[in-house]
């Protein structure tokens, strides 16, 4: 028979094996998910295409993309005839291209130039020499073509001077990706400048790009802490970013060239409906401590995502609405549903991650009831996207969905939810009260592409890959 101390070292054995596992499984103190569970995000894997010729292309799909290309109003008809004209190959399709280069609208050209590189179609002398706008410049290096160094260096040098700071950043790109070295030199001073003059704002917007275009590994986490380490750091070096004219090359042919003419008037037909459609959308994030290392990344892709859907319909109207906990002074910091992207912006990008440091639950019920003051609109299409990586407190479990179940179904306000970074918990959590609230959820590890994944929830399920492609491009040349 064993002896009592034997058996206490024995109880003393588990709960140390106990604490290392869990230690293991909870890491500081916060469950993660396996991300072999299957529980976290992946784009489903495509198929590649192979293009076909442009002479055997049906002559009313043919007549479809050119009355896009030429005819249609709206930018972003234009760029999805652009798209759709990657499914076929032939020198016939190069005048085309080479005339939507010459469009209005500095979206459709940064598309064309993308459309010269999958074509291989070379960029005519003098194609671009008065071209003005940054983001067609950046996009054209991007794609491996060389312009005229007076016409790099006066684009960038002009965005660079600019007081909007996504221009700003634009124009450093176009900086980096030259090896014009009094550019570069120009580039380095704008940069110092940001930083000595540097806000809250601009630091969401900009401190992951700056910290990439001179090379630090780790970006700092405020204005003060960025003035500091320039200090220390004295001299700083420009990185050189390389065109990524292959990546374009070589990428599989998007999803809009791929499916079937019947399936492409679809998808059309869709675009009119979105056009013609009242969204409003909020986002409510948690702003405690908790989301202190994400929120900034989070702010910036909320950010983005406003800019993006303002791009894409006329009848988009945005609130937003930061969650804490109960014992925090400020538990909710609202902002009502407005068609002002500027207001919105300017809102969101002051919200600080403070409190919350009672317990790792939040109060997504304050958030909740907040959300539903936004003055929505009876004859929007009406979405409510959660952000958050902790729960709700359980407690408030039930009174969440009575909520949703009285007050959300009958305004019609469908809830999605998106777990960063998330817990277990969280992910059960949220997807009590998206199937409770007639939405979607979804898990992401980190905050990357959370704009994309917001945009996904206001489309249909049936047209999304189509939206990624034009997405992910539109990403890369627009920020």
């Amino acid at each position: 028979m064993k002896s009592p101390l034997h058996r206490f070292r024995l109880v003393l054995m588990w709960v140390a094996l106990s604490i290392v596992a869990t230690s293991a499984a909870w890491g500081q103190h916060r469950p993660v998910i396996d991300v072999d569970a299957g529980l976290i995000y992946r784009p489903k894997p495509r198929k590649p295409f192979t293009p076909l010729p442009y002479s055997e292309i049906d002559q009313n799909e043919k007549r479809q993309i050119l009355y896009l290309l030429e005819e249609a109003k709206l930018w972003h008809y234009r760029v999805f005839g652009l798209m759709r004209l990657d499914r076929y190959r032939d020198d016939a399709i190069h005048p085309i291209v080479l005339d939507v280069l010459k469009d209005s609208d500095f979206h459709v050209r940064c598309f064309a130039l993308w459309a010269m590189v999958r074509h291989g179609i070379e960029l005519p002398e003098g194609a671009l020499d008065q071209e003005k706008d940054p983001r067609v410049v950046r996009t054209a290096i991007l794609m491996g073509f060389k312009l005229e160094p007076r016409t790099v260096s006066l684009v960038a040098g002009r965005a660079m001077r600019s007081r909007d700071i996504g221009e700003v950043l634009i124009g450093l790109d176009i900086a980096a990706m030259s090896d014009d070295e009094a550019l570069r030199r120009s580039a380095l001073r704008r940069i110092k400048q940001l930083v000595v003059r540097m806000n809250k704002s601009q630091h969401v917007i900009a401190s992951q790009r700056i910290a990439g275009l001179i090379g630090w590994p780790q970006v700092p986490t405020d204005p003060r802490k960025w003035q500091e380490q320039i200090q220390v750091m004295g001299n700083i070096s420009l990185a050189t970013l390389p065109d990524r004219r292959a990546t374009y090359q070589n990428q599989l042919a998007p999803w809009i060239a791929a499916i079937s003419a019947e399936k492409f008037s679809e998808l059309i037909n869709y675009l009119d409906t979105l056009a013609k459609t009242n969204i409003d959308l909020t986002v409510a994030m948690d702003g405690t401590g908790s989301m202190r290392n994400a929120i900034e990344k989070a702010q910036a892709e909320v950010d983005r995502l406003v800019l993006v859907l303002n791009d894409l319909s006329q009848k988009m109207r945005f609130g937003f609405c930061a969650y804490r906990d109960t014992t925090d002074a400020d538990v909710v910091e609202p902002h009502p549903l407005t068609d002002s992207t500027a207001r919105i912006r300017t809102f969101l990008l002051r919200i600080t991650a403070h409190g919350g440091n009672r317990s790792p639950e939040e109060s997504i019920l304050s958030g909740l009831r907040a959300c539903l003051k936004l003055g929505w609109s009876d004859e929007a299409e009406k979405h409510l996207v959660i952000v958050g990586d902790m729960p709700s407190h359980a407690a408030e479990l039930p009174d969440i969905t009575k909520l949703i179940e009285d007050e959300y179904k009958y305004n019609r306000i469908k809830i999605h939810a998106v777990a960063i970074y998330p817990a277990v918990m969280t992910h059960r959590n949220y997807k009590t009260i998206t199937d409770t609230g007639g939405g979607e959820h979804v898990v992401l590890n980190g905050s990357t592409d959370l704009t994309k994944h917001i945009m996904r929830f206001t489309i249909e399920e049936r047209v999304r890959p189509a939206f990624d492609d034009f997405f992910d491009l539109y990403n890369a040349f627009t920020f």
